[in-house]
Order: C-alpha cells, then sequence, then structure tokens
C-alpha cells in the first residue's frame, strides 16, 4: 500500500505543474502572472497548488526512498493541501470544464484516503 501512495503522490505532485504549463501554453493566461480571473490574480490559485505539488512530490519521494513511518506527517500534510487545492479546482471546474469535474473529484478522494492513511497507518487499510 506504501508503494502504491507514493506512486500516486508521485503522480498528482508530477501532474499539476503540467497542468498549469498546458495551460499557460494554450493561451488561457494573457496576462501572465497578471491575469484576474473571477476578480482575483491567478498565481496565488496556481503558487498554492504548486505548494502542494512540492508537498506531493515531496512526500511520495520519502515514502519511496525511506519508508512511510518517516513520510507520514508529511503525507498528511500534503493531503490536507492537496484537498485545498481539488476542492478548489472542483468548484471551478462546475462552472468552466465540466470534463475535468471527475479528476479532481478522484483528486481530492485520493488526499482524503492519504490523510486518513497517514494518520491511521496501514493496519486501518491493510
Amino acid at each position: 500500500m506504501d508503494f502504491i501512495l507514493a506512486i500516486l503522490m508521485v503522480i498528482i505532485g508530477a501532474g499539476i505543474p503540467a497542468y498549469w504549463l498546458i495551460y499557460w501554453a494554450s493561451g488561457r493566461l494573457p496576462r501572465g502572472f497578471r491575469t484576474v480571473v473571477n476578480g482575483g490574480y491567478i498565481v496565488f490559485h496556481i503558487l498554492a497548488e504548486l505548494v502542494a505539488a512540492g508537498l506531493c512530490l515531496a512526500a511520495g519521494a520519502v515514502i519511496l526512498f525511506h519508508g512511510f513511518p518517516q513520510a507520514g506527517a508529511l503525507v498528511f500534510l500534503a493531503s490536507g493541501a492537496l484537498i485545498y487545492a481539488g476542492v478548489n479546482s472542483l468548484g471551478w471546474s462546475t462552472l468552466n470544464d465540466r470534463r475535468m469535474v471527475i479528476i479532481f473529484l478522484l483528486v481530492s478522494l485520493i488526499a482524503v484516503s492519504a490523510a486518513f492513511y497517514a494518520q491511521s497507518g496501514w493496519q486501518q487499510f491493510g
């Protein structure tokens, strides 16, 4: 189970910056980081998601190289950041791009599951 969690964290952690690079390359940030979406600068949302991505990558790497016991707190922290990013993005996608709803639901579900896993350990899930 630890290996699966590590791989999911790495995939999600790598997927977030990849998504934003594709978003930027497609021209949907016409003013770059000064682009205003829904009355606010999108740069702060992007930054929050990139922090979540970094935490996910770090958690996945620690699990892979040092085992889950050393990564428990980091997984919990990454999961919290990912829950925020997933729920926030889910709200955006329901109004703007319904194709992404399933992805953000899945990410949010993984994040909540990872938080419970980090809190209770593998015994509850095995």
